[in-house]
């Protein structure tokens, strides 16, 4: 056929006036006109339209709202659209199963079920060796249940040939006894570029079948209850990815110093995928990491919070890690003063050094960070008085400094801080009255916290 890349997208619609009674097999709700004409070529993939004429006798239709569904062109009838991809996701399912004929799909390249609240994955989508991108993103609040996320059979994954992305976070794993993705023999049919696998109750080893991955950019294993350390062929993947999240896990031990991650902006070679062309991000918070920081060159977003880190912030961080945008290092045991050096990291928007051992004085050098939006340094031991340079990064919306033992008054340098959105100082040994300019320059403010001063 003259399209056969051409594929149908089913969005069959509820009018409140006309009602269709639909079993297990069910779609949104919406409606999509559609332009009648008599000189329109034939684009209706045969098997997709046998396909959507079953799903249709699978209905009682008491109203016949699916009565232009006859005839060659099913890119013709009410409610179908012809495209060379479908978006399902983030529709209000209601609970009812996957339907059973999007495996009928041959030419089916993309498909986007996430947060759609449907439950089940039906086999039959082992069917389509021509997918590229999979998202059964499951999280489907209120309908989310253990029994309704939970698979226990995923053989299918087997025929998805071409796939390059791979989302089944909330799909829980742990009841598939003959679960593909876990079977350390088990070499996939398909080269992935990015898999996503959040809450998916893995345990405590890390599939392996991920090193035969090597096309990987994107990985994504958080909240699935992993214990064990990091294994070497992971860290041999490194020099491939650009966004490596291994966040909310039990996963300890020391990390190394130095890891090479994919180029910074790299390109992508897959035109259904550009969330991440930001940077390089690696998010390993909420585990058991321990020693020292690690210093890794082209990362961008660091998120090391909530982990087990000691020791003094290497001084040599800003010339190493130059390319930081965001960096999270709070929830840790770090002491020592904060490194000058952090001023070279021109590009930083955020930082995060809250809830950990920090002394010494608030630093006076936040003039060279002019990127800055975000300050946090709450509850740490840092001393002196709140600088004047604190303000003078233009876009900083977020500053706190509260639980330090910082003193004196109010500088009168607050009163630039225009764009404040929060500004905490409470539990600090700060001095003398609000001033009135409080009130007449800090428009912008929402949060105002001065406890314990």
């Amino acid at each position: 056929m003259a399209c056969c890349k051409v594929l149908v997208t089913v969005l069959v619609f509820f009018l409140q006036s006309f009602p269709v009674l639909v079993p297990t097999e069910a779609t949104n709700t919406a409606t999509l006109p559609l332009t009648n004409t008599t000189k329109v070529k034939v684009r209706c993939v045969k098997s997709e339209r046998n396909a959507l004429l079953r799903f249709k006798q699978s209905l009682m239709d008491p109203s016949d709202r699916l009565a232009s569904w006859v005839g060659q062109e099913c890119c013709m009838w009410k409610g179908v659209s012809c495209d060379i991809q479908t978006d399902l996701g983030e529709n209000d399912f209601q609970g009812f199963g996957t339907p059973n004929f999007l495996g009928s799909l041959e030419k089916l390249q993309y498909l986007n079920l996430s947060l759609s609240s449907l439950v089940g994955i039906p086999p039959s989508l082992g069917n389509l060796s021509n997918l590229r991108y999979l998202d059964i993103y499951a999280y489907s609040y209120p309908y989310h249940t253990a029994e309704s996320s939970s698979v226990k059979d995923l053989n299918w994954v087997s025929g998805l040939s071409s796939l390059k992305y791979l989302d089944l976070s909330f799909v829980d794993l742990s009841l598939a006894t003959n679960c593909q993705l876990d079977h350390n023999d088990w070499v996939p049919p398909f080269s992935l570029i990015e898999v996503e696998l959040r809450s998916c109750s893995l345990g405590p080893n890390f599939p392996t079948w991920l090193e035969t991955q090597k096309q990987l950019e994107v990985v994504i294993l958080s909240s699935d209850s992993i214990s064990d350390p990091i294994p070497p062929w992971l860290w041999n993947l490194c020099s491939q990815l650009q966004y490596l999240d291994l966040s909310d896990n039990q996963i300890g031990g020391n990390l190394p110093r130095l890891v090479s991650f994919k180029s910074y902006y790299s390109s992508w070679t897959v035109d259904f995928y550009s969330s991440y062309k930001y940077g390089v991000v690696v998010d390993l918070s909420s585990n058991c990491f321990n020693g020292l920081l690690p210093l890794w060159p082209d990362v961008t977003h660091m998120n090391l919070a909530n982990n087990l880190f000691s020791g003094s912030i290497p001084i040599t961080i800003g010339h190493v890690m130059t390319k930081l945008q965001v960096l999270d290092l709070s929830g840790n045991a770090f002491t020592g003063s904060i490194p000058y050096s952090i001023t070279k990291v021109k590009k930083l928007l955020r930082l995060d050094i809250s809830d950990n051992h920090l002394s010494g004085k608030l630093p006076d050098w936040w003039y060279e960070l002019q990127q800055l939006h975000v300050i946090d340094l709450l509850g740490n031991n840092l001393s002196g008085g709140i600088p004047p340079s604190v303000c003078s990064p233009p876009s900083v919306f977020w500053l706190r400094l509260s639980r330090n033992n910082l003193s004196g008054e109010l500088p009168k340098s607050l009163r630039n801080c225009n764009s404040l959105v929060t500004l905490d100082i409470g539990e600090n040994k700060i001095n003398g009255s609000i001033p009135q300019w409080f009130g007449e320059r800090l428009l912008s403010l929402q949060k105002l916290r001065m406890t314990g001063i």
